[in-house]
């Protein structure tokens, strides 16, 4: 699944959607991101700006460095590495830093 923080942009003929951030993320990680209360704000964001999702980034980014909780998501890690907590872990700061980044852009969610 691919995330885009987009931003319109007066070019002189009109606005233009220029993408600010990119990344993409793998359904894999998806129990891991319910356990952590993030699938909505990675997988399916109700808020469409930046700026909304970063309290609920930052709530779920508490929950995965909880050292109690480390064992629990390690049981939920893909086989084939496709889905590691570490993976989330990472995606999930990478994701609230472009937010806090980029309050006023417009998040895009898109998978295939």
């Amino acid at each position: 699944m691919d995330i885009f923080l987009t931003i319109n942009v007066d070019t002189g003929n009109g606005e233009k959607p220029i993408d600010v951030w990119y990344d993409s993320v793998t359904d894999n990680l998806m129990k891991m991101a319910k356990l952590a209360n993030l699938y909505t704000v990675i997988y399916e964001p109700k808020f469409k700006k930046a700026r909304s999702q970063i309290t609920p980034l930052k709530a779920g980014l508490e929950q995965l460095q909880m050292k109690d909780g480390y064992d629990s998501y390690k049981k939920l890690e893909s086989r084939h590495l496709w889905g590691s907590y570490d993976a989330l872990l990472l995606f999930t700061k990478k994701y609230l830093k472009a937010c806090e980044d980029n309050p006023k852009c417009d998040v895009n969610v898109f998978s295939e």
